[in-house]
């Protein structure tokens, strides 16, 4: 997975986004993956070496965008009254 993130992380030191200057189906596509797999061990991955790729990844989950799709919720625990999510469909 290094030689990847390695690869995405000299891209960014080129360029903002994946496609150049602004945010491209590249960078929508994989920012999610790249939020779970910095996930899987926050610790090393936020202390590595990847500047440009840590720099890309805080801008997408800073963003007010992601706040609005991803609030946080309680983890439920037995006995906790059931959380509803609104689905919007247009």
């Amino acid at each position: 997975a290094e030689k990847f993130l390695q690869a995405v992380d000299n891209a960014l030191r080129q360029q903002p986004y994946l496609g150049g200057a602004t945010p491209g189906l590249a960078d929508l596509a994989l920012w999610p993956f790249m939020r779970q797999f910095a996930g899987v061990d926050a610790d090393w991955f936020w202390h590595s070496e990847y500047k440009y790729l840590q720099a890309w990844l805080r801008g997408y989950l800073d963003s007010p965008a992601f706040a609005a799709i991803m609030p946080k919720f309680q983890a439920w625990q037995v006995g906790d009254a059931c959380t509803c999510f609104q689905i919007i469909i247009k």
